[in-house]
């Protein structure tokens, strides 16, 4: 909901397309440099009570975007400020997210839990956009902004009563020198660790392409199909809803792929050949659609592609990665994810503003299509470790 009412509340404040890609950039940017800090807290302290100092302090940034907005305070600068301050607690608040869903299943069930963790961020994505669109097309964006704050409260409900027994007790508290340590450990894992080098590389080449098309929907909306928020809000759910088609039963089908001895007659790199060039044909329905409806078809048939994207790789960081530093790649993984999502909407929203929306998006087709000279160099699954 909140990244609809942004990213239309700075359409209609500016006609700058760099500017409205910027949308997604501050909250995507603070990943640089607050992601790895945030997976090392992870793996020093409590989870539950990390992310519910971070989701308290979303909430309140939240809070004043819905003030000012209300009041007629917000300007394209104090939208984009407020949003890293927001971009900020996630980068945070996702390593000890992420990092919990392997702190409540067993390795087995890691598979199923990442897809229904999806699966219930695909329902927002499904849902949210068209509710974000409606309410901002009657109440204005305010009104989205201050039922987005008070969607932290729910998140920090549910957080509330997890037992702390339920967490792994930190080892060190937070000091100084176990950051530093930390930091060394994580990053020479890295260095040792060509799997997960691959798995970040093919991740961020998606991303780029995907978030910067994603970035140019308002302004496909608004100037190339003549249509209002509702008409941004359609698009964005319509991604949303193959995101979730996407998400159902996914879990057990890539889990099966992953395990060893469970392998199935295709293997995990076939499933995402199909997959990115699935998703880049997509892209570039998008760029050459002229209606609504071949806009929203595109995009079902793309967000499904999107959410086993983004299963298959998060899968295989967490499995190739030992409890010990788990915390620290998932960072890694967040910094690919968020960092890319950066990078590519500014870069497409740049070359929008220097060229058209529609051949923007059209590069992005070509970029995602170019992921798949990776997958053959870069495998997700080390298969002679296996043998």
């Amino acid at each position: 909901m909140m990244i609809i009412a942004a990213g239309w509340e700075m359409s209609s404040m500016t006609q700058n397309a760099a500017l409205v890609a910027m949308v997604q950039t501050a909250l995507s940017l603070p990943f640089f440099f607050f992601v790895i800090p945030g997976g090392i807290i992870t793996d020093l302290v409590n989870h539950r009570r990390l992310l519910i100092i971070m989701q308290t302090s979303m909430l309140l940034a939240v809070a004043v975007i819905a003030w000012c907005s209300w009041t007629g305070r917000l300007t394209p600068w104090v939208l984009l400020g407020l949003l890293t301050f927001v971009g900020i607690g996630t980068a945070v608040h996702q390593p000890a997210w992420k990092t919990l869903l392997q702190d409540l299943v067993t390795r087995e069930q890691s598979a199923s839990a990442v897809a229904l963790n999806s699966l219930n961020f695909n329902i927002g994505r499904a849902i949210g956009p068209f509710l974000g669109g409606m309410l901002a097309g009657i109440g204005g964006a305010a009104s989205v902004f201050a039922c987005k704050s008070l969607s932290y409260v729910s998140v920090i409900g549910a957080l509330w009563p997890i037992p702390n027994e339920r967490m792994p007790q930190p080892k060190t508290g937070v000091t100084a020198s176990s950051v530093i340590s930390s930091i060394g450990e994580g990053f020479s894992f890295l260095k040792t660790s060509p799997i997960l080098r691959g798995i970040l590389l093919r991740y961020g080449l998606f991303i780029l392409p995907a978030s910067g098309m994603m970035a140019l929907l308002p302004l496909e909306a608004r100037r190339e199909l003549g249509s209002g928020v509702f008409g941004y809000g359609a698009l964005m759910s319509f991604l949303g809803v193959g995101e979730l088609l996407g998400a159902l039963g996914v879990g057990a089908v890539i889990g099966s792929l992953f395990i060893p001895g469970l392998k199935q007659r295709f293997s995990i790199d076939s499933v995402v050949m199909v997959t990115l060039v699935c998703f880049s044909l997509c892209i570039l329905g998008v760029s050459q659609g002229n209606s609504m409806l071949l806009d929203d078809l595109f995009l079902i048939v793309g967000g499904a592609a999107w959410s086993v994207m983004t299963v298959t790789h998060q899968v295989a960081v967490q499995f190739c990665s030992p409890d010990w530093v788990r915390g620290r790649t998932t960072s890694f993984y967040m910094l690919t994810l968020e960092g890319a999502t950066a990078i590519g909407s500014l870069t497409f929203g740049w070359i929008a503003q220097l060229t058209t929306i529609r051949e923007s998006i059209m590069l992005c087709a070509v970029v995602s299509m170019l992921g798949i000279l990776l997958i053959r160099r870069f495998p997700l699954t080390d298969d002679s470790s296996e043998e």
